[in-house]
């Protein structure tokens, strides 16, 4: 289904709208599930694959979570149409080398095809944080990475040469700005801070949304926390809610 309707009344369909898509989302996209299995050869080798199974359907008690992957199809149809751009970043490709390796363009992905369009964390980990690649994706180090930013003196930092010299413009400003981060933070829980950083990271790049199925931290974000927000963290059916698209496109997906 093509969306010509919407925008027709909607101002804010009149331009590209723009998300940062969260790791949350993409992984609720995959309605596959890819297995590392080993399997014996006629000749005895043992060998290791991928092998993918369909997942089941959602449980019936987490119709929340059912209602945004059925929100999915719609959001990947409007992307292919031009007239949604997901957006991914460095620290959310990180956050997805955790799990299993799945390749590009699996079957079974309600986003299958979409392309990212990549947008700078707002501040690079990198320079402050060196270490083996196992140990740098974890959550705990993002955390503890957070913690250093809420803890640094922005103040002292605006006539520090080595920052102007180590960090591109973009990331001075941030810097210089922290207090915007420690306002975002304020009443979230440590383990939600990474969170923050990406919200962080899409307010500083000028998108409309942070698309995340994190409840919990919607709900913060939103309800919770008195902060005027310059991009709204949203679930993928309460996006097609505010751009005006009631409905869903159906979700090509076999449940047993």
């Amino acid at each position: 289904m093509t969306h010509d309707s919407c925008g027709g009344n909607n101002p804010r369909m009149a331009k590209v709208i723009t998300a940062l898509l969260d790791l949350s989302v993409s992984r609720l996209a995959e309605t596959m599930d890819v297995l590392r299995v080993t399997y014996t050869t006629r000749s005895g080798r043992p060998v290791k694959v991928l092998e993918m199974k369909q997942r089941r359907a959602v449980p019936a008690d987490q119709k929340w979570r059912q209602m945004q992957m059925e929100a999915l199809p719609t959001i990947g149809g409007l992307c292919r149409e031009g007239r949604l751009s997901l957006c991914g970043s460095t620290e959310l490709s990180l956050e997805a080398m955790k799990g299993t390796y799945r390749g590009g363009n699996v079957i079974g992905d309600l986003l299958g095809g979409v392309k990212l369009v990549h947008v700078p964390c707002a501040i690079d980990r990198s320079k402050f944080q060196q270490m083996n690649l196992e140990e740098y994706v974890e959550k705990t180090t993002v955390v503890e990475f957070c913690k250093l930013l809420l803890r640094l003196d922005s103040s002292a930092l605006a006539e520090s040469s080595w920052l102007i010299e180590r960090f591109t413009d973009s990331e001075v400003t941030n810097l210089r700005n922290l207090e915007r981060f420690r306002t975002l933070c304020a009443t979230l829980d440590e383990s939600q801070y990474p969170d923050a950083f990406h919200l962080w990271t899409a307010e500083v790049n000028g998108l409309d949304y942070f698309l995340t199925a994190d409840r919990a931290f919607i709900n913060v974000m939103t309800k919770t926390a008195r902060v005027q927000l310059k991009t709204k963290p949203v679930a993928p059916r309460d996006l097609l809610d505010d751009l005006g698209i009631p409905g869903s496109d159906r979700v090509p997906v076999i449940v047993e």
